[in-house]
């Protein structure tokens, strides 16, 4: 919500927020000059999460979208691979669905 337009951000008691929250809210504040900030820009949240994106080195695909037939493969209840709608497969120990 933050990063689309929503950053008017309800933090109610500030010494209750900590763990990833802080962490976000300090970076906002750094970008800012400023210890911490609770207001941010959409377009510097987004920057925020996609530096946190290239800190993991997790590989993250926007846009893709799963095809609608045959587009999941399984080996008894476990999920092994996954085709897009372009015809990208992703083969994988684990897959996170985060739409």
């Amino acid at each position: 919500m933050v990063t689309g337009g929503l950053s008017r951000t309800d933090y109610g008691v500030k010494e209750t927020i900590g763990g990833y929250s802080l962490d976000f809210f300090q970076r906002i504040g750094k970008h800012y000059g400023q210890e911490i900030a609770w207001y941010p820009e959409p377009d510097v949240a987004e920057k925020v999460f996609s530096d946190w994106i290239k800190e993991t080195g997790v590989n993250v695909f926007f846009g893709y979208r799963l095809q609608e037939r045959n587009g999941a493969k399984k080996v008894g209840s476990r999920l092994t691979e996954i085709t897009m709608e372009n015809g990208t497969s992703f083969r994988a120990k684990g897959f996170v669905d985060a739409s």
